[in-house]
């Protein structure tokens, strides 16, 4: 199964389109399990989710900042690709869902409380779709 993750990862990451979103969605909903393996994928996907211009995807992301807490010492860079995925493809709507899954206040490395602010501030410049 983590070689079929990994694989669909790949594929999509190479033909990112928005005809493709519901395959990105279809991955981003089956984690059960979210590993060291699965964010290897995770990351390979979110090198390419922009290019589906599929709003749609931005809860999903969302709730993807929570898994970075089961990774031992966290992973900020996953944070920040996370961010960006969110910052490109959100906007206004989806800033009370962010604030309320991610703790900013809580959050130690000033990088990634940067790459918050700077979506944060994305996403309130951009009218609701």
């Amino acid at each position: 199964m983590q070689n079929d993750h990994w694989n669909l990862a790949r594929i999509l990451s190479k033909a990112a389109r928005p005809e493709l979103a519901p395959a990105y969605q279809r991955f981003l909903d089956e984690r059960n399990q979210f590993s060291d393996f699965a964010r290897v994928s995770y990351n390979e996907l979110l090198k390419s989710i922009g290019r589906t211009k599929e709003s749609a995807l931005v809860p999903s992301l969302i709730d993807l900042t929570r898994c970075e807490q089961l990774i031992i010492g966290g992973d900020a860079p996953f944070l920040k690709k996370c961010f960006k995925a969110i910052r490109t493809l959100g906007d206004s709507s989806h800033l009370a869902l962010l604030r309320d899954t991610f703790d900013v206040s809580s959050e130690s490395r000033a990088d990634v409380k940067k790459a918050f602010d700077e979506t944060v501030a994305r996403l309130e410049k951009k009218p609701p779709r």
